[in-house]
């Protein structure tokens, strides 16, 4: 998906969304969360085709609606850009049950996922 992203956006700024991460598998899953201290860390990407690259990008992560049960749903959320400007954004998000899963307290996938070995 690098290579899309690299072909297809531009990058604009690392972002914070409330929520929580869970390390599914090998790779992470992000949940909505209402909890001040529960911060998901990510890059934001201005898209030049956001249709096509939506589409492309959908069918990797395998989304479907929310609720229906697919591993993953897109849904747009408010984040803070690191400059503190707040946008909406288009997130994935994880969309089954999360209590076998092991949290990833950083809520930053990249740095924590060495520490929980």
């Amino acid at each position: 998906m690098q290579a899309l992203l690299e072909r297809r956006a531009e990058f604009v700024d690392t972002a914070l969304f409330r929520g929580r991460l869970f390390l599914v598998d090998d790779y992470p899953g992000a949940i909505p969360s209402s909890k001040p201290d529960d911060i998901v860390h990510g890059d934001v990407f201005r898209l030049r085709d956001p249709a096509l690259v939506l589409a492309e990008l959908d069918a990797y992560e395998r989304c479907g609606a929310e609720g229906s049960g697919s591993e993953y749903y897109r849904k747009q959320a408010a984040v803070r850009l690191s400059s503190g400007r707040r946008i909406d954004a288009w997130i994935y998000l994880y969309g089954r049950p999360t209590l076998a899963l092991r949290p990833i307290p950083c809520g930053d996938y990249l740095r924590c996922v060495r520490l929980l070995g």
